[in-house]
């Protein structure tokens, strides 16, 4: 009776708002006031670090009204990351590259089979049931089972398994979890399906390198592009803007729900036009559509419903479709002059160079708006509130030189003033000081980058 109050009373505690701290908010007397055990402090703080939790708070709707049942709760996750009348998306893009001749590829092995599945890891099975362990034992028991299998279906271009679970975990500090996009929707996929997917991921990613099918400013998704390479190429430039005088402007932005909204058709497209298989397009169309979906919230699991668009986060296929998705918006940047586009995943970052900081920040301006555009017409938008410029001068800069606010287009932020401290991919900037950078995957060996300076922001003290 006591462990059902402490979970109730736990999922009413007043979330902090979006503003300020959790030590300015008082987050600790609010948990103090409200628990009912000891182990309810101890996991508000396991949730509050990013660890799964069986507990969801009331969500909050776009009208304002809470969602306080697990059924209601679903439908908030449904509506928030499986619409269901995703934007019409046109299969041809303007930016599309001419289309290369289609390649050939050999049939799935045996050898290929054993190889992806000695690598694969015991994660929690699809709704089946049948895990990466039942497929080994099969495997070694009649190794020419799989092969057959999976070879069948490339051939036919069927993807035969379309039902999955999805787990909403709560992301690491976050400051309300009321909201949804606090969470992140995890596909429980069927592990038969994900074995074909992981060879698939893998011949694609060969492809990239022979071929030389993604720009150099794509990261992730290919080897030597991690986050550290991210971070390290663009403090490079930075340092090499101080170094010979020159402003410049970084723009950090990230695209809104992007598995979630990649278009089927123009993902398959996009195969299409790089040289792909013609069976190997069919695959991934039957793939990426008929899906269904049942979303899993503690011990609630909702009723299974149609999964429209995007590419399911937890697929080894998604990182490098996703890649694949925005190469045409990664070559447009290739044409600027003194400025270019970067993107790890969803984390881009647009960065400008000039004689002067406000031709610097007006080039940023101008290229966002290039981004904004070609995001839109493929579905695709940014996320507002993570959003941030940041400019750098040598440290004589002449004051003169120092712009306004960077303006926006009227469907986004109407302004946004240039702020001293940012952070990509874990990595602080700091344009008054020192920046050392650590990225996700680890620290980098340099123990600080060159000190950066930037102007007063508007409306500061000069």
């Amino acid at each position: 009776m006591n462990r059902h109050r402490a979970n109730h009373t736990q999922g009413c505690v007043p979330q902090p708002q979006a503003h300020g701290s959790p030590g300015q908010m008082g987050l600790g007397p609010q948990l103090l006031h409200h628990a009912t055990e000891t182990a309810d402090i101890w996991r508000t703080a396991a949730v509050y670090k990013g660890c799964p939790s069986r507990l969801f708070p009331p969500l909050c709707r776009e009208d304002g009204t809470q969602a306080d049942t697990p059924e209601t709760k679903a439908q908030v996750f449904q509506a928030k990351f499986f619409p269901n009348a995703p934007r019409a998306v046109p299969t041809h893009h303007p930016s599309d590259p001419p289309p290369q001749e289609p390649r050939t590829w050999t049939p799935i092995t045996s050898v290929e089979v054993t190889a992806t599945l000695h690598t694969a890891a015991h994660t929690v099975p699809g709704p089946s049931g049948v895990g990466y362990k039942t497929l080994k034992w099969a495997h070694e028991a009649r190794p020419d089972y799989l092969p057959h299998l999976l070879n069948l279906c490339l051939n036919l271009g069927y993807h035969p398994w379309k039902t999955t679970t999805v787990v909403m975990i709560n992301k690491p500090q976050k400051l309300d979890y009321t909201v949804p996009k606090a969470y992140r929707p995890i596909a429980l996929l069927e592990c038969t399906g994900k074995l074909l997917k992981k060879i698939v991921a893998k011949r694609i990613n060969a492809d990239i390198e022979q071929y030389n099918l993604l720009p150099m400013t794509q990261f992730r998704s290919r080897p030597k592009h991690n986050a550290i390479n991210a971070v390290a190429s663009l403090v490079h430039k930075i340092q090499g803007t101080i170094a010979t005088g020159h402003a410049g402007a970084l723009l950090l932005f990230n695209i809104s729900g992007f598995f979630n909204n990649v278009n089927p058709s123009r993902a398959t497209a996009i195969l299409w036009n790089k040289g792909f298989p013609p069976s190997i397009c069919a695959w991934t169309l039957s793939f990426l559509t008929g899906r269904k979906a049942a979303i899993h919230m503690g011990n609630y699991v909702s009723e299974p419903f149609p999964i429209l668009n995007g590419t399911p986060q937890g697929s080894p296929l998604s990182p490098i479709l996703s890649a694949l998705y925005t190469s045409s918006l990664l070559d447009i940047a290739k044409t600027w002059r003194h400025a270019d586009l970067s993107l790890y995943v969803d984390n881009s970052a647009i960065y400008t160079i000039s004689a002067t900081l406000k031709a610097a920040t007006e080039s940023a301006r101008s290229k966002y708006e290039t981004v904004l555009t070609w995001l839109h017409d493929n579905g695709l938008q940014t996320d507002t509130t993570k959003t941030k410029l940041m400019t750098f001068t040598p440290k004589r800069a002449n004051p003169k030189f120092v712009g306004p606010p960077i303006q926006y287009m009227a469907h986004d932020t109407p302004s946004l003033p240039a702020t001293p401290t940012m952070s990509r991919l874990s990595s602080p900037f700091d344009t008054s000081a020192s920046t050392s950078t650590t990225a996700s995957t680890g620290p980098t060996t340099s123990p600080s980058w060159q000190t950066m300076h930037a102007p007063p922001s508007a409306g500061s003290p000069s």
